[in-house]
């Protein structure tokens, strides 16, 4: 008798501390993945800061917009946003750059059509390897919040105080 309740109590410590590594390893895949996001993110923010220099450079009567896109990109870079915060200001600023891209290409259009289509392939790279990065990084919720969601491992999710992950969906531009 008192060995079987050995064992049960030995099977269940076993069976809680897998549960406990398993969550741990699956909240460090998405926090991976979310580093591999804002390090393509950053790229994003220094091709927008080049921008921006450009438009300035070519004496374009746009400050009011500039402005309004440099506030957007500083709010994006702000670190003392929660993940959710982070990933609205994101968005926000992925409008922001589809509207620079069209002042750029108005006025770009007549005077230099190379640079113009340099800047688009900068951010087309950048916008794929974003993409590529947030599809990595919604799997990864996928399987973490899944994991915090079903039983056993609600409770073990719960005693470490985790909580579902956002999921990263970009505004088309």
């Amino acid at each position: 008798m008192v060995f079987g309740l050995i064992a049960l109590v030995l099977v269940l410590v076993v069976a809680w501390i897998s549960m406990l590594n398993s969550l741990i390893k699956k909240k460090n895949n998405v926090e991976s993945a979310f580093a591999s996001i804002d390090i393509a993110l950053k790229k994003r923010h220094d091709l927008v800061h080049d921008w921006i220099k450009i438009i300035e450079s070519l004496d374009i009567d746009e400050k009011d917009f500039l402005l309004e896109v440099t506030n957007r990109r500083m709010e994006a870079m702000n670190p003392s946003l929660t993940v959710d915060q982070r990933l609205a200001a994101e968005n926000d600023l992925s409008q922001s750059v589809g509207e620079l891209i069209l002042v750029l290409a108005r006025y770009l259009e007549t005077k230099a059509d190379d640079t113009l289509r340099q800047i688009q392939n900068s951010m087309n790279e950048a916008d794929f390897v974003i993409a590529t990065a947030r599809k990595q990084y919604n799997a990864k919720v996928i399987v973490f919040n899944n994991a915090i969601e079903m039983f056993p491992t609600k409770w073990v999710a719960k005693f470490m105080g985790l909580s579902s992950k956002p999921f990263f969906d970009m505004v088309q531009e």
